[in-house]
């Protein structure tokens, strides 16, 4: 089994490392150029993003940016987002316990009610990764929404942080976030809530059924709103579940 999931990774892994590391020359190229502080602080938040899975060190020193900026620019909800974002790189060195406490703070944060005036302008929000204009169909209200939407990211990464610890609170958490992501229309939200939930713990272990139909969603949607970034990690696990149990069919893959 272990060899399967190993055939099935390697070539997703590959690419990803090739691709991040073009879109990291980019960012940063673009960093030493701009004086714009609002600009450097979503290239701060995109080059955290890419750096995750292929250097934690720069990712959280990158994170440590994002967050000095969001803070110098009083922009509490980016602030929120910062130290939900330094929590991904603890989480893959196992530092766990640290994540959830910066999770913890920044959903204290978030849940406040801030001044919508003090985020980033709607040009620079779409610049994030986490959030994409044409996510929301009720654009006047995308301010109020970014913060929602927040919200709902970081529900997602306090389930990650549960991974190893509460397998309970890993989906109470992934289905606050697919709550939200509904409440607001955010399809890219969506998307990563229905993966989540069907590569998590107490489905893949208990409930095949109910992973399948949770990838599937989140398959279905990437596909019908043309965000097929998320397509790789959905293809992945719905390939190695397929393998686990000798029942592949090939109307679930296409």
């Amino acid at each position: 089994m272990k060899s399967i999931l190993t055939v099935l990774l390697l070539p997703f892994v590959v690419q990803t490392v090739i691709g991040q590391q073009k879109a990291i020359d980019s960012l940063q190229r673009e960093l030493a150029l701009t004086k714009n502080d609002t600009l450097r602080l979503v290239l701060y938040s995109n080059l955290n993003t890419a750096y995750n899975e292929i250097n934690p060190d720069s990712a959280l020193y990158y994170g440590q940016e994002y967050l000095r900026m969001s803070q110098q620019l009083s922009y509490k909800i980016n602030e929120a987002e910062a130290l939900a974002k330094l929590s991904y790189p603890l989480m893959i060195v196992g530092n766990h316990a640290k994540a959830l406490t910066l999770l913890f703070k920044a959903l204290k944060i978030v849940e406040r009610k801030h001044n919508q005036q003090n985020i980033p302008p709607p040009y620079y929000l779409q610049m994030l990764c986490f959030i994409q204009i044409s996510d929301y169909k009720n654009k006047p209200h995308l301010q109020d929404n970014f913060q929602q939407h927040t919200l709902g990211v970081i529900h997602l990464y306090v389930g990650l942080a549960y991974l190893f610890y509460d397998d309970e609170k890993q989906i109470e958490h992934y289905l606050k976030a697919e709550k939200i992501a509904k409440l607001i229309n955010s399809e890219d939200l969506l998307i990563t809530a229905y993966l989540l939930l069907g590569c998590s713990n107490k489905y893949q272990a208990n409930n095949i059924d109910s992973s399948m139909i949770y990838l599937q969603k989140s398959r279905d949607l990437a596909l019908n709103t043309g965000q097929v970034k998320h397509l790789g990690l959905g293809y992945l696990f719905m390939s190695y579940y397929y393998h686990k149990n000798d029942t592949m069919n090939v109307n679930w893959i296409i």
